[in-house]
């Protein structure tokens, strides 16, 4: 006898079921790989970010250590700034009172001893007819005339005066002044360690001392027009002063009293100068 055996055939319905769940399986895994992908990326970026926080978070520290370095300094420069200011003004201040004040009053001290006028201690004249104080060693005279001299010149650079008729020659107790026009000196000194009414070269000592006038006149002259009111304590005209004294050396007692008001002036002319602006 033959056997035959059929075999059941698969419906076709259920064939499509089967390809189209292989398929949705294949796209699920496909999706599944994508996120893999996805996430690997995104672990990444992750990583890179936290480098950059990282990286933010220590640059954050170095900006607020530099920010307090700033600080600090800013408030060490501050304290300087406030310190040097008030240095400044110390200054200021310092020199206001020192531009205010006349320093030839301490340089040039005028004074009175009786019959005579001092300049930083230097008695200027002679009286031998009073005893021994008055006979005033020429030494000790000429002393007196180099700085009287140097006065001069110093308040004619404070007064801005430029002496047009003679040159200043300050050369200690030998000084001299000088004509412009001729060249032709005066000895504004006399005999050294001996007294003599007659001076040799006396018509030399004379026209120094006659000189000697004519720049202070000059000074006065320039006091005068800068400040009307000004007036000296006793008034030069030519070679005499206070009306009636000569600064030729011709009598004692005259050329005595004639230096002593010569000095007053200079006095005068430094209590001036007091006002005057220096450095300017």
């Amino acid at each position: 006898a033959k056997i035959v055996c059929e075999v059941p055939s698969v419906p076709t319905n259920l064939s499509l079921s089967v390809e189209a769940q292989r398929e949705k399986l294949q796209a699920r895994e496909r999706e599944l790989e994508n996120i893999r992908n996805r996430s690997e990326l995104l672990k990444y970026k992750a990583f890179e970010l936290d480098e950059m926080a990282r990286e933010l978070d220590l640059a954050e520290q170095q900006y607020w250590e530099d920010h307090n370095d700033y600080q600090l300094e800013l408030m060490t420069f501050l304290e300087q700034r406030d310190s040097i200011h008030q240095d400044i003004l110390t200054t200021e201040e310092h020199f206001k009172t020192l531009a205010s004040t006349c320093v030839l009053n301490d340089v040039f001290h005028i004074a009175f001893d009786g019959h005579f006028g001092t300049i930083n201690g230097f008695r200027l004249g002679l009286l031998p007819n009073i005893g021994p104080q008055g006979q005033v060693p020429w030494d000790e005279i000429n002393a007196a005339l180099s700085q009287t001299l140097l006065l001069v010149a110093a308040l004619g650079v404070i007064f801005q005066v430029e002496f047009r008729d003679y040159d200043l020659v300050l050369r200690g107790s030998t000084s001299k002044i000088i004509r412009k026009s001729d060249r032709s000196e005066a000895e504004l000194f006399g005999p050294s360690g001996f007294f003599a009414k007659n001076l040799p070269g006396e018509t030399s000592f004379d026209r120094a001392l006659v000189r000697l006038v004519d720049c202070i006149q000059e000074v006065t002259d320039t006091v005068c027009f800068q400040n009307p009111s000004f007036q000296l304590k006793h008034i030069i005209h030519g070679d005499t002063i206070g009306g009636k004294y000569s600064v030729r050396f011709n009598n004692n007692d005259q050329w005595t009293k004639a230096m002593k008001y010569l000095l007053m002036d200079l006095k005068w002319l430094l209590l001036a100068a007091q006002d005057e602006p220096w450095g300017d």
